[in-house]
């Protein structure tokens, strides 16, 4: 017995020494306090060993590690080049020779087609890419351009079929030369896109700290060719674009037409070109129209039988913005060296339009037709004109005033965004903080923070965009950021000391401050300039205090979908800002955190809220009024072929 007894005391013994150490997170006999970072067997406190999985939004469980939050490169899209889809690289000279065997006019409209297909506010790029992918190639070539599609990338630049219509406006023969081979189009492509980006490659050996770190130094090739990139391809809505147009030239300029630094920029505009502003406008949108309704190219001239405006206003309009292949081809040839670049579209900026011999015309780029209508161009013919008569000051004037506009644009934009807080503009923190040092536009007020906003017009110089010359983009820097953030510093350190003297009650604690840059005409925005950013502000010692947190830049299209967010989901300004600020898409344009953000959970973004739907609309009315009937849709003719559809393949 006592044996047994002893047997029992022993094993008794052992159970406590095997089972009486406690689990990390026991509280007591038993109970476990799970950890929310680890997986147990259902219905034990046992940890699962093994790698810690994680789901996917397609659902899928893959390793913890390998799941991470969007980051800016995913949003970078790359381009199938010639070496990856061929066996072989193109000869140096494959795109010079193809574009000699050509026959000018129909390769150049067949260019424009395929672009104005990618350019349609309806299309899917990745359908269309999959579409010529299939017409253009097959067997090992397919099967390599299908990889690359697949990894995400694309298989036409824009850039590539805009130098592929230059260069032909340049050197392609009117009739191709008898007995040669016939253009592979897709293959010509891929081999313009397999030289893009080397154009700025240093002569010299390269130094590894300058070609493999970036500091934000403008010298960098790279950084450089980011700036221009971003610059090209950034986009925006054709609505919102219309709305703007009208309310800068129109609305806002006849509502502060009695301010003293106002000019008439309607009449500015007749005196410079000879015909109305909204002449031009009908034109321009007619011929927009019809391109993107109809499939066939060109558009013949008698489009405009349908337009009450007489043939000699139609005449006047087109000039300005469409030429013929002589004219374009010497505009280009004018170009200074150093603007004979990758990026250098100036001539198809302003003359986006081919004129036929025969009249008829081929709208070489309609993004580039609406940036010609819209955009800043029109204030340049305005300028142009008006400095051809000798009239240098109203010119001066006239776009001053627009930038003015500009400014006050989107000021009623930063009002209607922040109407739910205290607003200070301008006139308040001048008369609070004086005026003998730079002052912010605007102070948002919010509980425990305040938004400090500064608005701007300059835009990125030829020089740096297009020449891509260090110099030049370190002055667009000093202009565009750096000064702008002077006068956000001070407003900021005024309230910091003082803010009482701007809200008359006393001062509250404020967790901190945001600091916003509005570049109304945009300004490209990602991890190169915004590094490049951080440094220029710390030296010059902007926006250094710790409780002002990095400086958000926005264009006056962030604006508008901040504004239409704000309409429906009720969110606030500083709400918004402080999510792009913690995410890790912080230092790309807030459109595109906005458009990628998986917290929206599928929710659509507006580009612009319902207050400038009749703005839209106003614009569309003025081509609409100088319509005497509304054609029907063409159709392509027997026999013709879209070019997405071509068979020759490789």
């Amino acid at each position: 017995m006592d044996d047994k007894r002893a047997g029992r005391k022993g094993r008794s013994s052992l159970g406590a020494a095997a089972f009486g150490r406690r689990l990390k997170g026991d509280i007591g006999t038993f109970l476990v306090v799970p950890r929310s970072d680890r997986a147990y067997f259902a219905g034990s406190p046992i940890p699962v060993l093994g790698v810690p999985l994680a789901g996917t939004q397609s659902g899928l469980l893959v390793p913890a590690k390998v799941v991470r939050a969007p980051q800016p490169i995913d949003l970078m899209k790359t381009y199938v080049t010639y070496g990856e889809a061929m066996p072989t690289a193109p000869s140096p000279t494959y795109v010079a020779d193809a574009l000699r065997r050509v026959a000018r006019d129909p390769f150049i409209i067949e260019c424009a087609r395929l672009l104005g297909a990618y350019e349609s506010p309806t299309a899917s790029r990745e359908h269309l890419d999959q579409q010529l992918a299939e017409a253009w190639f097959q067997r090992q070539a397919l099967a390599n351009v299908r990889a690359h599609l697949q990894s995400g990338s694309t298989l036409v630049s824009t850039q590539a079929l805009l130098l592929v219509i230059q260069w032909a406006l340049l050197i392609s023969p009117l009739e191709a030369p008898a007995g040669e081979p016939s253009v592979h189009l897709g293959a010509l492509i891929l081999a313009v896109q397999d030289g893009l980006g080397y154009e700025r490659e240093p002569d010299t050996e390269p130094d590894p700290d300058r070609d493999h770190v970036f500091t934000g130094a403008t010298h960098s090739a790279l950084f450089r060719e980011i700036v221009s990139n971003s610059d090209f391809n950034s986009s925006r809505d054709l609505g919102t674009t219309l709305a703007h147009h009208h309310e800068r030239w129109t609305r806002l300029a006849r509502e502060l037409a009695g301010d003293s630094r106002a000019a008439d920029l309607q009449a500015c505009f007749l005196d410079a070109t000879g015909i109305t502003k909204d002449d031009f406008t009908a034109v321009g949108l007619a011929l927009w129209a019809h391109c993107e309704s109809h499939s066939r190219y060109p558009i013949p001239r008698s489009t405009f039988d349908s337009l009450t405006l007489r043939r000699e206003t139609v005449d006047a309009a087109l000039r300005l913005f469409t030429a013929t292949h002589e004219e374009l081809v010497a505009e280009i040839q004018k170009l200074k060296g150093e603007f004979l670049t990758q990026w250098s579209f100036d001539v198809l900026r302003r003359f986006p339009v081919l004129r036929m011999a025969n009249g008829d015309l081929v709208v070489l780029s309609k993004r580039l037709l609406v940036e010609r209508l819209f955009g800043w161009l029109p204030i340049f013919d305005v300028k142009e004109g008006l400095k051809a008569a000798h009239r240098k000051r109203e010119a001066d004037r006239a776009d001053l005033w627009l930038r003015t506009l500009c400014e006050a644009d989107a000021m009623e934009s930063l009002r209607n965004v922040c109407s739910s807080s205290r607003l200070f503009a301008s006139d308040a923190i001048q008369a609070a903080f004086g005026t003998d040092h730079p002052n912010a536009d605007a102070a948002v007020e919010y509980a425990d923070a305040w938004v400090v906003v500064e608005i701007g017009t300059h835009q990125l110089k030829r020089e740096t965009t297009v020449a891509g010359d260090p110099e030049a983009l370190e002055n667009d820097l000093r202009l565009s950021i750096e000064e702008k953030a002077a006068q956000l510093n001070a407003t900021i350190l005024d309230l910091v000391a003082d803010e009482r003297a701007l809200t008359g009650q006393p001062a509250r604690h404020r967790r901190r401050y945001v600091a916003v840059l509005v570049l109304t005409e945009g300004f490209p925005v990602n991890p190169m300039t915004m590094l490049a950013i951080r440094e220029r502000l710390k030296a010059a010692g902007y926006l250094q205090d710790p409780r002002i947190g990095e400086l958000h830049i926005l264009d006056q299209e962030e604006l508008d979908m901040i504004e239409a967010i704000i309409e429906t989901e009720g969110v606030t300004l500083l709400e918004l800002l402080e999510r792009h600020e913690q995410g890790t898409m912080r230092e790309i344009a807030l459109k595109n955190w906005l458009l990628t953000d998986p917290g929206r959970h599928g929710r659509g973004v507006s580009s612009r809220p319902s207050r400038l739907e009749g703005a839209r609309d106003a614009m569309w009315q003025i081509a609409l009024d100088r319509l005497t009937a509304v054609t029907p849709d063409a159709k392509p003719e027997e026999g013709e072929e879209d070019s997405t559809t071509s068979t020759q393949v490789l």
